[in-house]
C-alpha cells in the first residue's frame, strides 16, 4: 500500500510539472509569435507603445546601449503612469491608428532608416482628455467610457493628427531594434506662462526632458483656471534658439485646439514631439514655450 500511494505521489507530481512546462512552453511561443521582427514591425510596435504610453513596451524595443545608459526602472519613472483603464482607452484609441510604411533607407546590412506616415486619434482633444481623466478614477465604468469613444468616432467627432516619422533601426542581439542614443540626450527645457489677462496657472509636470534625434518624447503640462467663470483659451508655441527650430517636430500638441476650463478646473495636458534625424553635430539645448491667452486676446498669426 505505501509504494502505491508513493507510486502515486510521484505519477503527480510529474504529472504536474509536466503540465506546468506546457503551459510555460505556450506562453513562450505566443511570445514568440506576437514579437516583432522585421524593421517595419519593430518600428510600428515602438510608436504604439509610446503612443500607448506602455513605456515597458518601448524600452524592449530600443537598443542595448540605449537600454545600458537609461535602464528600465529609470525609464518608466521618468514617465507618466497609467490606470488600468486609461492604458485600455489608449489601446482603444490606437486601435484605430494607422501606420503607413512610406520608406527605407539601408547604408548597411545591420542598419536602416525608415520613414513612415502615421494617422492617430489627437488624445489631445478636449473630449478624450475628459475621458481619460474619468478614466484615472477605479469608480469609472469601463464599458460606458468606451461606449462614449467609440460614439465619438461613429459621429465623426473624433480628430486625428496626421504627420510623417522616421526611425533608426540597427541589427542587435540577432533582433531589428530601434536606436535612440540615449546616452547622449539633448536636454529639452519646457517653459510655460499665461497672458495677464487670463487667470491660469499653466507650468509643465517636469521642466527639463531628454531626447535623442527621432525618439518619440512625451512631456505634460498642466492648466488651472483660478477664477470663478469658464474661460477658453489658447497656447502660442515658441521654440529657440531660432536657428535650430526647423528641427523641433511637434506630433501632437494641447495648442493645437482650444482649451476650455470651468472654474476651478485643473487639466492635464499632453505634448509628443520629436527631434529631426538631420539636427546638427553640436546642438545640446532646445527650449520649448507654451503662452497661454484668452481666446479673445489671441494674437493673430501669419
Amino acid at each position: 500500500m505505501k509504494n502505491m500511494l508513493s507510486q502515486r505521489t510521484w505519477f503527480r507530481l510529474l504529472l504536474g510539472i509536466a503540465t506546468g512546462l506546457a503551459v510555460v512552453g505556450v506562453v513562450f511561443a505566443v511570445r514568440l509569435i506576437n514579437t516583432p521582427t522585421s524593421p517595419e514591425q519593430v518600428a510600428e510596435a515602438f510608436f504604439r507603445a509610446g503612443y500607448e504610453h506602455d513605456y515597458g513596451s518601448a524600452w524592449e524595443l530600443v537598443s542595448s546601449q540605449d537600454q545600458a545608459a537609461r535602464s528600465k526602472p529609470a525609464y518608466l519613472a521618468a514617465n507618466p503612469h497609467l490606470s488600468d483603464q486609461q492604458a485600455a482607452l489608449y489601446g482603444q484609441l490606437a486601435a484605430l491608428g494607422e501606420f503607413q510604411l512610406l520608406a527605407i533607407a539601408s547604408s548597411r546590412p545591420d542598419q536602416t532608416i525608415l520613414t513612415a506616415k502615421v494617422r492617430f486619434p489627437n488624445s489631445s482633444q478636449p473630449e478624450i482628455e475628459e475621458l481619460i481623466g474619468l478614466a484615472a478614477d477605479p469608480a469609472s465604468s469601463r464599458s460606458e467610457l468606451e461606449r462614449q469613444l467609440e460614439a465619438l468616432n461613429a459621429g465623426g467627432q473624433l480628430g486625428f493628427f496626421e504627420g510623417e516619422v522616421s526611425f533608426n533601426l540597427i541589427l542587435d542581439r540577432n533582433r531589428w531594434r530601434v536606436l535612440q542614443h540615449w546616452g547622449t540626450a539633448i536636454t529639452i527645457e519646457l517653459e510655460a506662462a499665461v497672458d495677464p489677462g487670463l487667470p491660469w496657472e499653466f507650468y509643465p509636470v517636469q521642466p527639463q526632458v531628454l531626447a535623442q534625434p527621432g525618439e518619440l518624447v512625451s512631456a505634460n503640462y498642466v492648466a488651472i483656471n483660478t477664477s470663478n467663470e469658464t474661460i477658453t483659451g489658447k497656447a502660442i508655441h515658441e521654440v529657440g534658439p531660432a536657428e535650430v527650430a526647423a528641427y523641433f517636430q511637434t506630433i501632437q500638441c494641447f495648442c493645437f485646439t482650444e482649451q476650455t476650463l470651468e472654474p476651478g478646473e485643473q487639466r492635464e495636458m499632453q505634448l509628443v514631439f520629436r527631434i529631426d534625424f538631420s539636427l546638427p553635430p553640436g546642438i545640446e539645448l532646445f527650449r520649448n514655450r507654451y503662452t497661454f491667452y484668452a481666446l479673445e486676446d489671441f494674437p493673430a498669426q501669419d
